[in-house]
């Protein structure tokens, strides 16, 4: 007796309901992300300039340094 496979050239895909999920998740991880890059430029703002001078950063460099600070986490 002989017997035959059949291999689908369709791709599967995820299910709409996993597809929904790891959405809700990348937007979760997005808002922990962001809440904790404005947690880092409200700490660095609230030093003064001469602390900030101490550390190499400027005013101006706080919203760059709190993002690349958090991402690389």
């Amino acid at each position: 007796m002989a017997t035959t496979t059949h291999h689908s050239a369709i791709a599967t895909r995820p299910a709409l309901a996993d597809r929904f999920a790891a959405l809700l998740q990348n937007l979760r991880a997005r808002h922990e992300e962001n809440k904790m890059v404005r947690r880092t430029e409200r700490e660095l703002s609230a030093l003064n300039d001469r602390d900030l001078a101490d550390l190499g950063i400027s005013r101006f460099d706080i919203p760059r340094i709190a993002r690349d600070s958090v991402r690389s986490l």
